[in-house]
This record gives structure tokens, sequence and C-alpha cells, in this order.
């Protein structure tokens, strides 16, 4: 991208032109160009000549400091005072680990005055010389290890795990920076012994004869003097170019580990030598999305990364393969997929997401079977609707975003009444797809952007178009959290029968919802809160699976981590399409209605009970009456009479009592419905702002 790069130029003209192109730009003035007010035409820095630059102190200079001076100055990473010392002078460290690693960076100081510490010790503990602090145990004893580590001492460690490190540094204030006075350092690591007491190989390839392990932060030159000393070649490259080059080595790792689990956990080597196929496409598209997600980190070219990841790849080509550490590694790159889906973009890594799901499901399922030990039962509950009433909110929310952007049709203010986003959301699914459907048909509008004076035109290209929706629905989004968490209120009933659930030891409970996880996460974290959520067996959103209601995925997921038969689970839903689902996983399932599905015919299609709502329903009214009796109206302990057993004909009464009610809707009926759906396809097709006369009358 333009930002990337850097041009020299000397003259205004040049000056121009770069900064036409997006780059950044330093002035080398002549004397015919010297009086020119370069500054004043954007450029970066403007310097007298060239002399003592370097390309880290150059490339410091303009990405991390900002200041002019350091341009001919050693970039200003925080250093250690350290005892004088001669260029082959190893400087004592404390090692945690006594594995492979920290033995061979022991056996690196001739001076033998490393202190070296096995895991579970903890630098606390011991009196220790100042100085860097190499960490070489597994990823999930980082955390745990860093807590314990006097907090006047964090600065000092260095840290030799594979992965994506960035999180967790930033949590305790160890991120990796010149300008943060608390910065760590961190080593990757190409170098590789084979056992405990060998001495490493470096990791130079074929194409990188000079090696490709780099250090970055305060203990950077000492290590990378300790490693040069052994015979191992370390690089101490400036940030930006050290995080592109922590990202090609996680790409790396998450791309043949996967490719090999996907071919049956061959060596490194078969997957260069025989999948590059599969592994081409997993580098490109990772790389694809470090780069969006890290703006600011440099890259090569794709097919540079590419053919550098593939010659390690045959310099290492013993290595097994397997998914190992998943949060680390192929998580990082898992969480943007799931970040995008929660927001209705397009998955930037669909073949990775699919071949995890496929090669590697168990990574992804890291809850514990059921936190209820030895249940009896599932209660499963969906979301919205059931939990919260959330259609108003929605309908409201893209109101607002359409406002928000000034939308207008033919001059008109685009707005979705209650009746008309209640036939569309019955219609469509899906929030970008109803804006489709409806500017489709009624037109595309006229918008102004944030901070325009301007209506910006129709758009006609499809691009354009999906930038218009991509903005909406992003706009949509903050405005429903932002509804949710001020006045979403959870249905009667639901929390109550909630907290019986979680206090009985024999019923598993989840909730299961179609939802995408940004919209799901505000309900849940709102309404039910952390303190109930914590205590559910199972909590998944529509993000998780790969088909949504009504395929029965998501309730296929949940019974297999309740380790129940799905026949003993019970589902709380609120539309056909909920319904369906939950059939279609061999499940009961209990209605409670909302305004917009209240019409549809719920027994026919399977339903064992519907309620208005939950409000003093229990879990023992409930069970038994899913499993003992049978009777509707043992759920509230009063009359709950099936939909179509009320409505379908009069009463007759004679001496004998009274008729019972037809088990089959009247032809009448049928008929009836048979209008109504005819009417509500051509009203959603005509989209009037009031419902038809004869819709009205239908509906009477």
């Amino acid at each position: 991208p333009p930002e990337k790069c850097v041009v020299i130029e000397d003259s205004l003209v040049g000056l121009r032109a770069a900064k036409a192109a997006g780059m950044k730009c330093i002035i080398t003035p002549t004397a015919s160009t010297a009086n020119a007010d370069f500054y004043a035409e954007g450029a970066d820095a403007v310097v007298e000549d060239l002399v003592d630059v370097t390309i880290d102190s150059l490339f410091n200079a303009i990405y991390e400091t900002g200041k002019v001076e350091d341009i001919k100055a050693p970039p200003p990473m925080a250093v250690p005072q350290l005892p004088m010392m001669t260029a082959t002078d190893i400087f004592p460290a404390t090692i945690i680990g006594a594995g492979r690693v920290g033995q061979a960076l022991a056996a690196m100081n001739p001076a033998g005055n490393d202190v070296v510490l096995k895991r579970g010790q903890t630098v606390a503990s011991h009196g220790l010389p100042s100085g860097p602090i190499y960490v070489c145990t597994r990823n999930d004893e980082l955390e745990p290890f860093i807590e314990k580590t006097p907090a006047d001492r964090r600065k000092d460690l260095v840290f030799f795990q594979n992965g994506m490190l960035d999180p967790l540094l930033e949590k305790y204030g160890l991120q990796l920076s010149p300008s943060n006075p608390n910065a760590s350092t961190q080593c990757l690591v190409y170098f590789a012994v084979a056992k405990l007491g060998d001495k490493p190989m470096d990791g130079v390839t074929d194409l990188n004869p000079e090696g490709l392990t780099a250090a970055f932060g305060r203990h950077a030159e000492s290590l990378a003097r300790r490693l040069r000393s052994a015979g191992l070649s370390c690089k101490v490259p400036v940030e930006v170019i050290f995080q592109g080059m922590m990202l090609e080595k996680l790409i790396w790792i998450s791309s043949f580990m996967l490719a090999g689990v996907k071919n049956g956990e061959v060596t490194v080597g078969e997957v260069e030598k025989d999948c590059t196929a599969d592994v081409t496409v997993l580098i490109q598209e990772l790389l694809a999305s470090c780069r969006d997600a890290n703006p600011f980190a440099l890259f090569a070219s794709d097919a540079a990364v590419t053919a550098r990841l593939l010659a390690y790849g045959r310099s290492v080509a013993h290595f097994p393969t397997a998914m190992k550490e998943f949060p680390w590694r192929n998580g990082y790159f898992w969480d943007i997929s799931q970040a995008a889906l929660s927001e209705e973009k397009a998955d930037p890594t669909p073949t990775h997401s699919t071949w995890l799901k496929e090669y590697a499901p168990s990574v992804l399922s890291s809850e514990p079977k059921s936190v209820t030990k030895d249940p009896e039962y599932a209660l499963l509950f969906d979301c919205d609707g059931v939990i919260v009433l959330t259609e108003e909110l929605h309908r409201k929310a893209y109101n607002g975003a359409f406002k928000h952007f000034n939308l207008k049709i033919k001059g008109e203010p685009v707005v979705w009444t209650e009746e008309y986003y209640d036939v569309l959301q019955n219609t469509i699914g899906g929030g970008k797809p109803k804006m489709r459907w409806h500017f489709g048909h009624e037109g595309w509008p006229t918008y102004r952007p944030e901070g325009a004076k301007e209506d910006v035109p129709v758009p006609i290209q499809p691009e354009e178009q999906s930038k218009l929706i991509d903005a909406l629905q992003d706009q949509k989004t903050v405005l429903y959290k932002k509804l949710v968490s001020e006045v979403a209120e959870a249905r009667p009933g639901v929390l109550e029968l909630m907290d019986e659930g979680l206090g009985r030891p024999d019923i598993a409970m989840g909730i299961c919802s179609a939802a995408t996880k940004a919209g799901f996460e505000q309900v849940v974290n709102s309404v039910v809160q952390e303190d109930r959520l914590k205590r559910f067996d199972v909590v998944k959103a529509g993000d998780d699976v790969d088909k949504k209601k009504p395929d029965p995925m998501i309730y296929n997921m949940a019974q297999e981590l309740v380790n129940l038969p799905p026949e003993k689970c019970v589902v709380i839903e609120d539309s056909l399409v909920g319904l369906r689902a939950a059939k279609a996983a061999g499940m009961k399932c209990i209605i409670t209605p909302t305004a917009s599905t209240a019409n549809a015919d719920f027994y026919a299609e399977g339903a064992d009970a519907v309620v208005e709502d939950l409000a003093g329903v229990t879990i023992d009214a409930l069970f038994n009456t899913i499993y003992e009796n049978g009777k509707v109206e043992d759920i509230k302990g009063k009359a709950a009479q099936p939909s179509n057993a009320s409505t379908d004909a009069e009463p007759s009464m004679d001496d004998g009592g009274s008729t019972p009610q037809p088990a089959q809707s009247s032809p009448e009926l049928q008929e009836i419905r048979k209008l109504l759906e005819m009417q509500t396809a051509a009203m959603v097709a005509r989209q009037p702002a009031q419902p038809s006369e004869e819709l009205q009358e239908i509906r009477k």
C-alpha cells in the first residue's frame, strides 16, 4: 500500500507527486530548491543530505518517533545500562525453562554465569541479577508467569514463543514499541534444537542464507550477540519491519500445520512438496487478512512471502504437523473471521475457516462437555424473541441508520414501518439481504456520508452499492447495541426459569441463537449478564456453525456438548424457523410466540407446547408436562390451548356438553391462510406504507 512507501525527493514537483500517491516523502534539497517551503506541502522530513542515514534510523523516524532529528541518529530504543563489554562478551541472563531452547541458550554463555530456573520457579522467589529474562516455556504458562514476575522486572522479559503474543503483551503494558518505557522483547526463533543438549541448527534457507531469526525490544541486541557467538544469525530490525516478520512466522506455522492435518498429518516437507496448492491458498489468505488487520506492518509481495515460507518448509522438512496452541496460532485468524461475520461481512479467510471446521473441529470446541455433571435433561433457549423481544429494536436501529445517512428514495426519507418490517423480517433473512432487497425493488437511495455537506448520487456500480450497505449495517449495529444496553428487558419468566435451571444438578443449560455474534453478545451480556452466562453449559451464536436455522446444526452441536441424547433436550423457541431446527435435531420444543409469529400454526409443525410467555413456568412443571402427562395447561398450571384448537370452529353445545374442537384446520381457515399468504407476498412486492384493505379484511 502507498502508506508503506517512502520517497526521497529534492523538489516541490517530486514532493507533490509522492503526496498525491499517498506516500511518505523525505526531502534532500539542492541549492536551487533549498528555499522552498517543503513542510507546508506535507514533507515528512527535510534533511541536508543522506550522510549517516541508515535504513533503521530512517524508517524509525518516519513511522515511530516522527522526529526529524532521529533520521541521522540511532533509533531511540530504550536499552538497559550494561557494564563495559567487548563485542564478544555475553551479558548474563536469567533463563526460565531448562528444556531444549533454555539449555541451548545457557550453553552459549562460556562464562556460565546465567541463572537457569525450571518451570514453576519464579523470578520473585530468587535474588537475580539485572538483565534479560529469557522465557522459554509453553504459551499457556506465560500469563501465570508474568503475573508472578515483579512489575519492575517485567520489562526485562524476552519471549521465545511461537504465535500471536500482542494481546497478552498489551494486557500487561509490555507491548513492543520504542515509545513504551516498559516494552519487553520478542524473538522470532527460526533456529531448531532437535533434542536436549544438541547444538542449534540455524534457520537458514535456500532463499535466505543469511538466516531468518530476528529480535526486537530492549534486549534484542544482547540476545543477537549471544546467538551470533554460537554461529547463529539474528536480525534486529525496526518495529514496522519486525511486525511484518512476526506475522509472516505466524502465517507459516498456521498454514503449514493446517495443510498438514488436512492431508493426514504429513510432515512439513511433504506439505511443501506434495500439498503446495493447499498451503499456498492458506498462506495467501492469511497474508491478506494480516495486511488488513495490521496496516502499519511492512510486508513483501504475496509472491515473495509465499516463496520465503515454502523455502523455510524445505529447511525443516522433518517437522511433524499438528494443530497445537490454537488460541496463539490459527485462533488469531479464526477470531478475525468471526469478527467479520458478526458484522455481516464476508469471511476474509474462508478456506482457513472451512478447513478448521472440517479437519480440526476439536480445536473450535474448547468448552468442556458440560459444566453440569451427569445431567438428566437439557434446556436450550433461543435468544432473539425468546430471551428478549428484539424485533422492534432491530427496526428502530435500521431506521436510525437510514436517518444517520440521510437516505432518500425519490426525494422521500427511507423509513420501515412496523407492519412492513414485520413482513420483511419473516420473508428475507439477514440485515444486508433485507436492505438489498428493499433497494432493489424500490430503488437505490441518495445518501449523505458523515461530515459531508451534500448528498451522494444514487450508487450505480455494485461496489458502490456494497459500500453503502456495509456502512448502513455498521451504523445499524452500533445503534442496535446502544438500544439493547438502554432498553432491552428479558421476557416475563425467562430469567427466573434460567436461575432455577442453573441451580439444578440434573439440568444442563444452553443458549443457541441464530443471531450474529455482535448482536447476540450484546443481548446476553446486557440481559442475561455475566454471572449467569459463565454457569451455562453451552452458549452458541449463529457464527459458530456453517448452517443457520432451520438447519439443526446448532442444536446438534449443543447436544454433543451436553452429552445427552436429543430426546432428552428441550428447546424454547419463538418462530417456525427455530421450531423446525429443534425438530430436525430430534428435540422437544416449546414455543413462546412474539407478535410477528403469533399467527403461525406451530402445532401443525410438531410443537410440544405453545405458551404466551414463561411467567410462572417452573423446571418441574415444564419437564413434567413434556415428558409425563403431556398436558399443555400444566406448564403454567392453567389452561393454555393450542392455537388452532380454539379458533378453527365455534363450539356447539348440546345436552351432552361441549363438542371437541377439530384437530385439523377448517376448510374456511385454510382458504383464509392461502389468501393471507398471497396478499402478504403481494404486499412485500409493492411495499405499501399501510396494509391494503383486502389484507385488513383478511386479518379481521
